[in-house]
């Protein structure tokens, strides 16, 4: 059976990588077909593999770019195929490369890790103009799945809105857990919190900072960062663990904190996870629940809850269960991930 796989785009390394880098160690063979590429941004066995891309390619150098863009993403697609000889398309979709034409009897499994071709939430005229008729584009490319896997019931929930009929089943994502440790408790003095910066606004960031201070608490943000320039230009660098970082440099600093703060409200909460895996707590918004669940972790429905929920920490950090905390992140152990997707496609075979 020939396989190639698909994706949205391959302009910077993210999470979305790591599950493309998944079903590469499951396919060797396979070429991929993606709507935008630029050379050498992901090192690693994703450009060891043929990439056949589109027009977007010449245009686009980044993420920001590609959503300004999105616009021509159904002519992209279009002017794209994946040719007959292909028994089975793996596609890994954020809202747009499951509509990358294919032949007719090619079978395509689709993994919808998340609509952030959709949520990108500053917008252009030009953005706003055309997004309604790229999701009606998207949600017409619905039908050519055979297979459907969705990252979250969330996700399922919304998608059954949109196709009632199609049999849509829940596959959550993976990390790679065993690079996030316990770490010896007499190594840390436990006075920081992590925070995720991505899903946060400069004033929201401020606020946490308040509070922390509040507590005699110091900070350190987590993730993509630029937005709070504002904030590091004000604060000492050292605060501010930015961009994508290996998972050496990230995680002594996660299993260093008090605990690890993230409002990320939509898709996979990952810096809560691997926070997990190191035996910290958790405070998070309640979206995150259908994820992040077990002992030491407190749900709060708006920032500004944020207050009790510290004083409530500062009772009970010491105490913590470390291989409790741990245990519920284990149940996105990659194994688990690639023993569903090997099943899965198993049953496509000899179609």
């Amino acid at each position: 059976m020939k396989v190639a796989l698909s994706c949205d785009h391959l302009l910077a390394r993210d999470h979305q990588t790591e599950v493309l880098e998944m079903f590469l160690s499951l396919y060797e063979d396979a070429e991929i077909y993606t709507l935008a590429h630029r050379e050498r941004a992901i090192l690693g066995p994703i450009e060891m593999r043929k990439i056949h891309s589109t027009f977007l390619s010449n245009i686009v150098t980044s993420v920001a770019d590609f959503h300004k863009y999105q616009y021509v993403v159904p002519n992209a697609a279009k002017n794209l195929f994946i040719p007959c000889k292909v028994d089975l398309i793996i596609n890994i979709s954020r809202g747009l490369s499951h509509g990358i034409r294919k032949c007719k009897n090619t079978k395509q499994i689709t993994y919808l890790y998340d609509e952030g071709a959709f949520i990108n939430s500053k917008k252009t005229l030009r953005e706003k103009f055309f997004s309604p008729f790229v999701k009606n584009w998207s949600k017409k490319c619905l039908q050519q799945i055979d297979y459907l896997w969705v990252s979250s019931e969330a996700l399922k929930a919304s998608l059954l809105k949109i196709v009632p009929h199609k049999e849509i089943f829940v596959l959550p994502p993976f990390f790679k857990i065993d690079d996030f440790n316990i770490f010896p408790k007499n190594m840390f003095p436990y006075d920081y919190c992590t925070i995720n910066a991505e899903p946060i606004n400069i004033k929201q960031a401020q606020m946490i900072v308040e509070m922390l201070q509040e507590f005699s608490l110091k900070y350190v943000f987590v993730g993509e960062d630029t937005h709070l320039q504002a904030l590091k230009n004000s604060a000492n660098e050292k605060y501010f663990c930015g961009g994508q970082k290996c998972a050496g440099e990230l995680a002594p600093i996660l299993a260093g904190a008090r605990a690890h703060i993230d409002y990320q409200k939509v898709g996979f909460p990952l810096y809560s996870l691997k926070t997990q895996s190191t035996g910290r707590p958790i405070i998070a918004c309640q979206q995150q629940q259908n994820f992040v669940t077990g002992p030491a972790v407190q749900y709060i429905q708006h920032l500004t809850n944020l207050r009790p929920a510290l004083a409530e920490l500062n009772k009970t950090y010491l105490t913590i269960d470390g291989q409790k905390m741990r245990a519920n992140a284990l149940k996105y152990h990659p194994a688990k991930f690639r023993g569903e997707v090997q099943r899965v496609v198993q049953t496509f075979k000899g179609l």
